[in-house]
C-alpha cells in the first residue's frame, strides 16, 4: 500500500458498513461535518462520505467529496483501524486548508474517544 495512495480497500463500499458506523459508532460534530467512527479491526482505516441532494447541485457535492478525500488521503497516517463516515454540513465554506485543519482536529478527538471508551 502506498503511503499517500487511496486504494479501493480503503473505502466503505456497502450499506452494511455505512449503517454499522452510523448506528453503533461514536459521533464527532464539527462546523464542517459530522463524523461517525467505529473500530474496524483492520490495520488501516476506511473512508465513507454521505452527502445528500439538499447540499447543492452535483458540482457542489462532488467538490466537497474531492476535498474531503484529498485531505483524508494526506492525513490517513494519523488514524488507523477505524471506519469513518463523513457527513458534510450545509452552509460551510469548504476550502482545502480549513478542511485540512478540521480533519486533523477531528482525528485527535477520535483517538481520544477511542482511548476513553476503550474502543
Amino acid at each position: 500500500m502506498k503511503k499517500f495512495g487511496f486504494s479501493g480497500h480503503e473505502r466503505l463500499k456497502n450499506t452494511i458498513d455505512y449503517n454499522h458506523a452510523l448506528k453503533k459508532g461514536e459521533k464527532v460534530v464539527h462546523p464542517f461535518f459530522y463524523l461517525y467512527y467505529i473500530k474496524n479491526n483492520l490495520l488501516y482505516s476506511r473512508l465513507g462520505i454521505r452527502i445528500g441532494k439538499k447540499f447543492g447541485d452535483a458540482h457542489a457535492r462532488n467538490r466537497v467529496k474531492r476535498i474531503i478525500k484529498e485531505v483524508y488521503r494526506i492525513n490517513k497516517s494519523f488514524i488507523k483501524g477505524f471506519d469513518l463516515v463523513f457527513i458534510p454540513r450545509f452552509g460551510a465554506k469548504y476550502v482545502f486548508s480549513d478542511v485540512n485543519n478540521a480533519i486533523k482536529q477531528v482525528f485527535l478527538k477520535v483517538e481520544e474517544g477511542a482511548k476513553k471508551y476503550n474502543i
